[in-house]
């Protein structure tokens, strides 16, 4: 009888192992990204990766095409623990902690490479100010370079004086740049734009070429200004309450898989920016060059966008970083990520990262 009993107890715990596995764990992220475009299909094979390397047990259900709202309201909706993360652009992550978008300020980077060895070496205290407001930023991905598009040449500074450039509530740093160079503004929403194009009460727009072929700006635009802007950012954020409950296993599995996701959408968006350009360009947009009086006059309006956007969108300590990693990169080809540059003070081309206004 006591074998018997034995065997029942036995039994009776194996049968009871599955019932006491922990129920997986769903993690509701928005994006107000339309499903189908390169960034979502990246997105669902991240979820699907997360669900597939945790056995089920960490699920993201993904909510695409703005389904919870815009940016601003899928943020308050993370906030309230309706939603457990977002994929967002700047705007979306500059409502946790405004100090990112120094990695857009205008006219900073030169090249790809510049943005790419200045935002990884500054990820991680990224990392840290979203972790002490309560959020996690699993992922930041560069969506390419922005550009001036307008229906008249600008190659020129005095071709500015008079145009019509839209302005962006949620973009400060162009609202100041536009500023500078006309005094003539018009702040729209997004879907306005493409009627004051038309129309011919607005001249000039800026974007990438991705998003001004999918927003259809290219149809009532005839010319390109062959100057970088700056680099447009995303980001994937997740509440850091909804990641600690995570089993240590999991979140790293979590961390992995949208290290691959940044580098995915990343490279996605670089090809999408580069075949929307030249299909604009063999359509009859025409690629303008500024001129070298406009070079001169750019270089010193950078200064005074700065100047006003210092604890708008940027800290002075982060200008001074950002500053100090452009020297090494650019004495270095941009080989060795630091967090903690010391250019030496002798180096001629300390000058080319400019002093803080």
């Amino acid at each position: 009888m006591k074998l018997l009993a034995v065997g029942l107890v036995v039994v009776g715990v194996t049968m009871a192992a599955p019932a006491a596995r922990a129920a997986p764990t769903t993690i509701k992220v928005a994006t107000v990204m339309p499903r189908g475009m390169p960034w979502t299909t990246e997105l669902s094979r991240f979820a699907a990766d997360v669900k597939r390397l945790t056995k089920s047990q960490v699920i993201i259900k993904m909510y695409f095409g703005g389904v919870a709202g815009t940016e601003a309201r899928s943020v308050r909706r993370m906030k309230a623990k309706q939603l457990q993360g977002v994929a967002v652009a700047s705007v979306g992550l500059s409502l946790i902690d405004k100090s990112i978008r120094v990695l857009e300020l205008p006219f900073l980077f030169r090249t790809t490479k510049e943005f790419r060895f200045v935002a990884r070496s500054m990820q991680a205290d990224f990392s840290r100010r979203y972790v002490t407001r309560g959020y996690r930023l699993l992922a930041l991905a560069s969506l390419g370079w922005v550009y001036f598009f307008s229906r008249t040449p600008l190659a020129d500074i005095t071709q500015w004086k008079g145009r019509s450039i839209w302005t962006w509530k949620q973009d400060p740093g162009a609202t100041a740049m536009a500023r500078l160079v006309s005094k003539t503004t018009l702040r729209l929403s997004l879907s306005g734009v493409l009627w004051a194009l038309q129309s011919k009460t607005l001249d000039t727009v800026y974007g990438m070429p991705q998003a001004v072929l999918a927003l259809q700006w290219n149809t009532a635009v005839r010319y390109v200004l062959n100057l970088r802007i700056n680099q447009s950012i995303a980001g994937l954020l997740l509440r850091e309450d909804t990641f600690k409950r995570l089993l240590p296993a999991h979140q790293k599995i979590l961390i992995q898989r949208a290290r691959v996701l940044q580098r995915r959408i990343t490279t996605a968006s670089r090809r999408m920016n580069r075949r929307a350009l030249k299909t604009m360009i063999a359509s009859g947009i025409r690629r303008v060059q500024p001129t070298a009086g406009y070079m001169r006059k750019h270089h010193a309006f950078r200064k005074r966008i700065w100047r006003g956007l210092v604890n708008v969108i940027y800290r002075p300590v982060d200008f001074k970083k950002v500053c100090a990693l452009l020297t090494v990169c650019r004495s270095t080809s941009c080989r060795i990520i630091t967090s903690r540059p010391r250019p030496a003070r002798t180096d001629p081309r300390r000058k080319i990262c400019l002093r803080h206004p």
